[in-house]
């Protein structure tokens, strides 16, 4: 009878990938908070999206793959770019401003060992987030599209060849590739496994006005509406979405839509005040 293998050489391969926009201190945080000095069967892809301050890998306490774009791709090409290059049979996600806690890359190989699943997220530090309950399944729960929308920041995991055939994310979207690439899981009723682990520290975004840019704009009106109105036009016409999702998706956007004229017109008053 042959041996059984030690665990961590059954565990299922994993990628980590990071993508980073000139933000050199605030990467190494969250390279630090990956452990994978400390952790067998998992490889670090660092997509390095920026062009004023290059990725120096001799920084870094482990071994990193470093992928170099043409600059300012955005989050979702970056993020794409590094599942391509995965080697591994998992990918798990995490923002160059964020941080992992309590053991989750651990806790992601352990799950994902089980194989119950193909997709996981988890609690973060956000109060919005802290209502998830572990094993939740968003597909099959009756709650409106709002209530489980989660993003790549919430220590998504998910199979690679999942994740190619599903498109990755919209590399046309610079915000709100998250509710995008959740409209695609949710259309194809795929089993979504929900940590109660508080698995990610989010960064409050303080930084960037400190160490320069960001990989999105959230806050940018005319990003926003193009955004969201890109979602709802991706899924207006999909049978498998709820007319209530779809609601959901044409509400958003009418409402920043509303908020975008509203500040073309404040910046037009202030304008004509200013002469």
């Amino acid at each position: 009878m042959l041996d059984t293998p030690p665990l961590e050489l059954r565990r299922p391969s994993l990628s980590i990938i990071i993508p980073t926009c000139d933000r050199p201190s605030q990467l190494l945080s969250a390279v630090r908070s990956c452990g994978i000095d400390n952790i067998s069967g998992v490889e670090l892809i660092i997509v390095d999206d920026g062009l004023t301050s290059p990725v120096d890998p001799t920084i870094f306490d482990c071994e990193v793959k470093i992928i170099k774009t043409s600059g300012y791709l955005g989050a979702a090409s970056a993020r794409n770019l590094g599942a391509k290059f995965a080697k591994t049979d998992f990918v798990l996600f995490l923002d160059d401003d964020d941080c992992f806690i309590n053991n989750y890359v651990s806790e992601v190989l352990e799950h994902i060992l089980v194989g119950t699943h193909k997709v996981g997220v988890c609690c973060t530090s956000r109060k919005c987030h802290a209502a998830l309950r572990s094993g939740n399944n968003y597909t099959s729960l009756n709650l409106p599209l709002k209530q489980c929308i989660f993003g790549a920041g919430m220590g998504l995991w998910i199979q690679k060849n999942l994740f190619m055939d599903l498109g990755g994310f919209s590399g046309d979207h610079r915000i709100d590739e998250d509710t995008h690439f959740f409209c695609k899981i949710r259309v194809e009723n795929i089993s979504v496994y929900v940590s109660s682990t508080v698995g990610v520290s989010i960064s409050p975004n303080l930084a960037p006005a400190l160490e320069g840019k960001r990989l999105t704009a959230l806050m940018d009106p005319k990003l926003r509406r193009s955004a969201y109105g890109l979602t709802f036009m991706a899924f207006r016409c999909e049978g498998r979405l709820s007319c209530a999702d779809k609601f959901f998706l044409l509400s958003r956007y009418i409402r920043v839509t509303r908020k975008y004229y509203l500040h073309l017109l404040i910046s037009h008053i202030k304008s004509l005040l200013s002469k």
